[in-house]
């Protein structure tokens, strides 16, 4: 069973990367400071771990194009998408409670720091202090899919 998690997960993440950069040679205009929303009402309701999203890495130069208001939605986007990851998987089995309970608190903590951050700097997120929340919700990415395929 383990064997074929991770070969749907591999599948999933070459069938995702292969269409992402197919769609992007192939759509017309200018991309500059285009970034990926997540809306709760347009996820996707197998979001299993053999089929979780490939987030965008920190430090990547799409995001350097990024208004620090931009910044912040972003975050709280990405926050909302774990979350539904964590209750759907939850609903499924594949998290306990005590997971979930600890996924949730790491999910609020770094909504905290970005809410914390942006209060600082009048409702915005500079670069440096986004770049750091984004490790912080891909570490969070990862316990999510680590606590849910170790069932």
């Amino acid at each position: 069973m383990h064997s074929f998690t991770v070969k749907a997960a591999l599948a999933a993440f070459l069938i995702s990367t292969s269409l992402a950069g197919a769609n992007a040679a192939s759509a017309p205009g200018n991309h500059e400071g285009h970034s990926f929303n997540h809306n709760r009402a347009d996820l996707p309701s197998m979001n299993t771990p053999a089929t979780q999203p490939v987030e965008v890495a920190p430090g990547n130069p799409m995001h350097h194009h990024m208004t620090p208001h931009q910044r912040l939605e972003r975050i709280e986007s990405e926050l909302g998408t774990e979350n539904h990851r964590i209750t759907i998987d939850h609903q499924r089995g594949y998290l306990d409670a005590a997971e979930t309970r600890q996924l949730r608190h790491e999910d609020r903590m770094i909504g905290n720091a970005a809410d914390r951050a942006a209060k600082e700097h009048h409702g915005n997120i500079p670069r440096d202090s986004y770049e750091r929340l984004q490790g912080e919700v891909h570490h969070l990415e990862r316990d999510i899919h680590r606590d849910a395929t170790n069932t």
